[in-house]
C-alpha cells in the first residue's frame, strides 16, 4: 500500500487554517483558509538532518502549491 505524496488537513494551530504536506519531500506548509499568497509559511522536515539547498526547496514549495492549486483551488484562494 502506498503512502499519498501530498497530504492536506485542517491545522490544529490556526484557526481556519490548513497544513499541507509534500510526504516524499518532507516539506510543510501551513496557510490561512482563502489566504494563501498573504500567509503561506514553509517547514521543510527532511528525515536526514541535512538542509535542503535553495533549488530543491523551491522545487518541493513549487510542486506542492501546483497540487494545491490543481485539487484544491476553493482553499487557496
Amino acid at each position: 500500500m502506498s503512502k499519498e505524496r501530498f497530504v492536506l488537513q485542517p491545522s490544529k494551530e490556526m484557526r481556519d487554517g490548513w497544513v499541507a504536506t509534500d510526504t516524499e519531500n518532507g516539506i510543510v506548509l501551513r496557510f490561512e483558509n482563502h489566504r494563501f499568497n498573504d500567509t503561506v509559511r514553509c517547514t521543510p522536515l527532511l528525515a536526514d538532518g541535512r538542509e535542503p539547498t535553495a533549488i530543491e526547496l523551491a522545487t518541493a514549495i513549487r510542486e506542492l502549491a501546483d497540487w494545491l492549486r490543481e485539487s484544491h483551488y476553493d482553499k487557496i484562494f
